[in-house]
């Protein structure tokens, strides 16, 4: 598990700095903003994994000294614990309204009322999105990962949060 979530930090450092290049290109500040935003996430999210990779084996002899959800596959951790949520659901719903905006951004963005200045900006974001909300569904929810009124509120949050950036 920690190592998809180094890999996918890494995908979305390549995305961040082709979103901030658009940025740069097209002066514009609210771009440049979100992006070293997502550079200082990535930073914060980089060194929690690296925190955790090393406070969760023996100094001494380098056995694992918890077993969990953190030891689980990935695709077991999805469709038993992802899909079974609330919480989760919120995640896969909001997931799957992303990456629809972004392939709309890209294609059509006249569908989605988003002028042609800003359809890259916005298909950048909303294809960046969805890692983005797992890791914070993973920060969010877990470890203990039960629904309350608090996780489901910060997930709506979390998966409103690029139709509020787009259209702003």
């Amino acid at each position: 598990m920690r190592t998809i979530g180094f890999i996918g930090i890494f995908l979305l450092v390549i995305l961040n700095a082709v979103g901030l290049a658009i940025s740069i290109q097209e002066g514009d500040w609210k771009g440049i903003g979100l992006m070293l935003f997502m550079v200082v996430m990535l930073v914060f999210f980089s060194h929690i994994l690296w925190r955790g990779r090393k406070l969760s084996r023996s100094p001494i002899t380098g056995e694992r000294l918890a077993q969990g959800w953190g030891g689980e596959r990935v695709g077991s951790f999805v469709t038993n614990q992802v899909a079974k949520s609330l919480d989760g659901r919120i995640l896969i719903i909001g997931s799957g309204l992303c990456v629809a905006m972004a392939t709309l951004s890209s294609l059509a963005p006249e569908v989605i009322f988003l002028s042609s200045s800003r359809s890259a900006r916005a298909a950048t974001l909303f294809a960046v999105w969805p890692m983005l909300a797992f890791v914070l569904y993973v920060r969010i929810c877990g470890p203990a990962f039960k629904t309350t009124a608090f996780n489901t509120l910060s997930m709506l949050a979390v998966v409103g949060a690029p139709f509020v950036l787009a259209y702003t």
